[in-house]
């Protein structure tokens, strides 16, 4: 069995080698090992040794192999580690398809008791950014209008100037340096909704950067529906 095979056990240090083609003895091994399971298995432990020797004969005639023998090499080769591609270009990052939607704020509406702000989140956050950017930085635009007079923003006063440093600091936001960018977000979001709304042309079609905004005050929002529960609960 060992010659069929093409088994090598010449080395010192006992290790064994091939010294039939990769091909070859794949072939032989698999069919060796199918003989050994198979519901009827042709070799056991209790076959004698004349029976081994024939069938070895019988494995080593059949069809589908080269019989051609090659210098001693390793049966388990360590596969060399494959080199790490290289990208010539990084991949293209997907676009944001919808504002995100999240579900404490959703609730927190719904305790709120506005049909008009409830509407107008859900609006925002369902419809597509592809293609509808400039309807949707509006959108926006009126959430923040809306949920902000709600709470008592003088009509005359823009929301972003009504939630000042100071505001965001009583709201438990973070100090100066923390809510800056809480505050660039709605500088934005003003200038978005109200170029649009104004200009004959001028329009806001950067939908990832909307999206980032509404997540970014996502913490913000909550704090003003939860300041007009408050407030609702005082009447």
């Amino acid at each position: 069995m060992r010659e069929t095979l093409g088994l090598d056990t010449s080395e010192p240090d006992g290790k064994v080698n091939r010294n039939r083609t990769d091909e070859d003895f794949r072939f032989l091994s698999q069919r060796f090992i199918a003989d050994m399971l198979g519901e009827q298995p042709r070799v056991t432990s209790r076959r004698d040794s004349r029976y081994i020797t024939a069938y070895a004969r019988e494995l080593g005639s059949l069809p589908g192999q080269s019989h051609q023998r090659v210098e001693p090499e390793p049966i388990n080769e360590e596969p060399e580690p494959q080199k790490q591609r290289r990208r010539s270009r990084p991949r293209k990052l997907k676009q944001t398809q919808r504002i995100p939607l999240r579900p404490d704020i959703e609730d927190a509406l719904k305790a709120l008791g506005s049909m008009k702000l409830e509407s107008l989140y859900h609006s925002v956050c369902r419809v597509s950014l592809q293609g509808n950017t400039p309807l949707l930085a509006v959108g926006v635009w009126s959430f923040f209008e809306t949920l902000t007079a709600r709470i008592g923003r003088d009509l005359q006063i823009s929301f972003y100037n009504f939630l000042s440093q100071n505001k965001l600091e009583e709201y438990g936001l973070g100090t100066k340096k923390q809510t800056k960018p809480l505050r660039d977000a709605l500088e934005r979001i003003l200038h978005f909704g109200n170029t649009t709304k104004h200009h004959d042309t001028a329009a806001t079609f950067n939908g990832d950067q909307l999206a980032n905004d509404m997540e970014c005050l996502g913490d913000v929002i909550l704090k003003l529906i939860e300041d007009g529960i408050a407030q609702k609960k005082m009447i």
